[in-house]
């Protein structure tokens, strides 16, 4: 199977070779499987070249309303949302977010 980066995804809708989409969830997250002309590729990340994940379906169809995509297809059957996230929770950054905003709120520049 081949991959695509967005920007490569971007250049084949734009050169009319994407023939279908399939928004395919596994686990918890969802990846989108492009069809070209050239055969089947999934979406990945440019840097490290694995598939992109999204826990919302909604990035998906968003991301893929952007390049040009607005039809396509889903398949769920092996989604399970009990599965969780794709990336782990972060309570040291939620925190260090709350002190900054109460601290900028006290000196009243919110």
């Amino acid at each position: 199977m081949q991959t695509l980066t967005l920007e490569q995804l971007r250049a084949t809708t734009a050169a009319g070779g994407v023939t279908g989409v399939t928004l395919k969830a596994q686990g918890g997250a969802f990846y989108v499987a492009v069809t070209t002309r050239a055969g089947e590729a999934v979406l990945v990340l440019t840097r490290s070249k694995e598939p992109r994940g999204f826990a919302d379906p909604r990035k998906a169809m968003e991301l893929l309303r952007g390049v040009g995509i607005a039809a396509g297809a889903f398949d769920i059957t092996q989604w399970n949302p009990k599965q969780g996230s794709l990336r782990p929770s972060r309570p040291d950054a939620a925190r260090a977010m709350k002190h900054a905003h109460s601290t900028r709120k006290q000196q009243g520049t919110v």
